[in-house]
C-alpha cells in the first residue's frame, strides 16, 4: 500500500481591507455605494478580495453620530481588536475627513496542497 502524503500548510496572505466612513447629510459624504452600506453616523466596513464583506456601525459601541474622527478610530480599533484585527493607525482616504483605511498587519493563513483543504 503506498504511503500518501501532502506537503505542510504553507502561508497565504489574506486579502482584507478595513474602511472607517461617516455618512450623513454633509456634502462630502462618501460615494453612492459606500452609503448603501453603511449606516448614519461612523461605520466600519470590510473588504475582501474588492467586496464587501460586513460593517459594524460603531453608534453602539461609543462614536455618536457627530462624534470627532479621533473618537470615531479610537472606538473602530477597540472594535476591531475585539475581533482579533490589530489596527496600526489609519490614513485618510477620499473624500478627506469622512473616509479612513486601516493601516494593519497582514494576516497569513494556512492553506494546505493535496487531498484536504484548508479554507481561508
Amino acid at each position: 500500500m503506498a504511503h500518501r502524503t501532502s506537503a505542510p500548510p504553507s502561508p497565504t496572505v489574506v486579502d482584507v481591507g478595513y474602511l472607517l466612513v461617516h455618512t450623513g447629510d454633509e456634502p462630502l459624504a462618501p460615494a453612492a455605494s459606500i452609503r448603501r452600506h453603511a449606516g448614519p453616523g461612523w461605520t466600519v466596513m470590510a473588504t475582501h478580495a474588492s467586496r464587501w464583506s460586513w460593517t459594524i456601525r460603531l453608534d453602539a459601541h461609543g462614536a455618536a453620530h457627530d462624534a470627532p474622527a479621533r473618537v470615531a478610530q479610537a472606538v473602530a480599533v477597540r472594535v476591531l481588536a475585539e475581533h482579533d484585527i490589530d489596527v496600526e493607525g489609519w490614513r485618510p482616504d477620499d473624500p478627506p475627513g469622512t473616509a479612513y483605511v486601516a493601516v494593519t498587519v497582514p494576516r497569513l493563513v494556512l492553506q494546505q496542497r493535496g487531498p484536504s483543504r484548508w479554507w481561508r
